[in-house]
Order: structure tokens, then sequence, then C-alpha cells
């Protein structure tokens, strides 16, 4: 007897807890959780929600454990927050293409998606085909026909999977396939992308291009939805995070990395932040120095109580006395 289950009925089974370890993940990292981001977490479920009865299991035993039932998971409570994500629904992807033609689940199969895209070469491959499935076990990323070569993004760190992957090597070889494997992991994990993009063009030969260079965030495949959500995460913790736990600081860097390529450091320089809640902004120092030209270096420095070489840096090429 065949039985039709409704979506309604499968909410209604879906313990709470698991909704709600998926909506305090929203709160604490300011974006919505991945199947394959779980799975490389070290973290554990109680670090996110310590009452949960799972809360010792790490984030990929959990989430192997629920299955299937996580995408529905996500989507549920992107429902209830009004930021419904329409493609969890089918496949758990939810990282876009450039050209809005493909979904994906990791930002640098994202990256390597569109950066062949801006090669002019993204309309000879095709994505994830199955021919290989039945010979060699393994759907690679992308299949580059005319050039009989095999992509695969590496982003997993298990064992398991990485002796399938050895072993497709081998198979997708033995059919007349060279294969190339572009290893993410250590650039994913560090959020690396502007090395990943000279990474992948050394591989390939591409020349590098200054758009990418100076904005890689916007080849990630972040949404407009996910987008406005890290900046916000940026914009409500960037000048208090020294204030931060070590995990509140490793996000915020993260974000920083992700849409604007540099260091919350360097993130804090450009728009005119002090880099310690402490110190002073360098545009009170351009400020104060505009409207006392012919006060030293020394002089102001003394008046904020920083080094002269931080009045230097910030007035350099002002008019004025220069030491």
């Amino acid at each position: 007897m065949n039985v039709i289950v409704s979506q309604d009925q499968i909410e209604r089974v879906i313990p709470n807890e698991d909704i709600e370890f998926v909506r305090k993940y929203r709160e604490m990292y300011g974006n919505y959780p991945t199947f394959r981001g779980l799975q490389q977490g070290k973290h554990t479920v109680g670090e996110v929600h310590p009452n949960h009865s799972k809360k010792d299991l790490k984030w990929k035993t959990y989430v192997d454990g629920l299955g299937k039932l996580f995408s529905l998971i996500v989507m549920i409570v992107s429902k209830g927050k009004g930021e419904e994500l329409a493609d969890i629904k089918k496949t758990g992807k939810r990282l876009q293409s450039l050209d809005k033609k493909h979904l994906f689940v990791s930002k640098l199969e994202a990256f390597t998606y569109n950066i062949f895209l801006l090669e002019n070469v993204a309309q000879e491959m095709e994505l994830e085909p199955k021919k290989f499935l039945r010979t060699c076990n393994k759907i690679p990323d992308f299949l580059w026909e005319n050039k009989k070569l095999v992509i695969e993004v590496a982003g997993m760190e298990s064992e398991k999977y990485i002796n399938k992957l050895e072993d497709a090597k081998k198979c997708f070889s033995d059919l007349g396939y060279n294969v190339i494997t572009l290893d993410a992991r250590k650039f994913e994990r560090a959020n690396k992308f502007i090395e990943y993009y000279l990474y992948v063009c050394n591989i390939f030969g591409f020349k590098p291009k200054k758009e990418v260079l100076g904005s890689p965030y916007k080849y990630l495949g972040f949404t407009q939805l996910q987008r406005q959500d890290l900046q916000k995460y940026i914009d409500d913790n960037i000048n208090k995070y020294n204030e931060l736990d070590r995990k509140g600081q490793y996000t915020l860097n993260k974000y920083v990395q992700e849409l604007h390529g540099m260091n919350v450091r360097q993130y804090k320089n450009k728009i005119g932040l002090p880099r310690y809640s402490t110190s002073v902004s360098k545009q009170k120092i351009i400020d104060y120095k505009k409207e006392n030209p012919t006060i030293s270096n020394q002089e102001i420095a003394d008046y904020f109580g920083v080094s002269k070489n931080t009045i230097q840096g910030a007035t350099s090429g002002m008019v004025g006395r220069n030491n």
C-alpha cells in the first residue's frame, strides 16, 4: 500500500529541538547552516543549543543522523522568519552562480564555476555528470568533455571521502580522462578566497582579473539576502571586536573576509573606525589637523594619547606641519 505523507505531517513529527537548533544557529552565526558545513564543523550541538537532547554529539554525527530531513528543517525555519530559501526545498543547495543557472552547496564550488564563467568556458562544462556513476561510483563536480578533463572540488576531509575520491580518480583515468582535483579544504577553512582564485588560475593558465582580486565575495554564490545578513552581523559587531568571545571573533573575521576580502583590522581602517575601541578614529585626527594646521604631529599625538606614527599615518599628504 502506498502512503502519501504531506509536508504538514512531516513538520509535525520533526522534534522541535531540531528546529530550534537551526533557529539558534541562524541567530548565532547570521546565516543558515548547510549540510556540508555541519559535516566539516568541529563543534558540538550543545554549543548552539545547550538544552538539546543530543547536545554532546559533534555536528557531523548530528546532521548525518538527520539526513534528508535537514533541508526541510532549514526550510521550515527560514519560512517562519519570512526568509524562505526556495532552493533548499529540493536540493539543499543555496549558493547561486552569477548567471543564475546553477545552485551549489559550497562557496568554492560556486566560486570555481564563476571563474569558468568569467573565462568564457563555463558553457563547455557539464555539472555533476551522471555518466560515471555506474562505472566509477562517483559524480564529479565538473566534466570538460572537449578536453577529456574531470574536475573535482575537494572540500571534505573524512577518510571515507578521500578513499572514494582516490578510487574514482583511477576509474576516470582508466576511461581516458585526465583528473584535476582542486584541494579546497585549506582555502575554505581559512577563508582565503583570493589565494584560492590564484591557485585555480595557476592550474588552468588563466590570467587573474583585477575585479576578482578586489572583491572575491561577489563570486562566492551568496544571494542578496545572504549578503544582507552577513553585512548586518558585521555592522552590529565591528566596533566591539575585543568584547566578543573567540567564536564571535572568528565569525566576524569570516564574514568580513567573505564579503570584503580583507581582515577586520583592514576593514575597520577602510571605513575609518579605530582599530581598538579605546583608540581614536582616523577621521577625528584628520578633523583636528584641519582645525589646527600649525600644530606638530607630536602635539596632536599627545592630545589624543596615541603615537606620533599614528598621527603621521592618518594625516599623510595633508596641508600643514608634517613633523
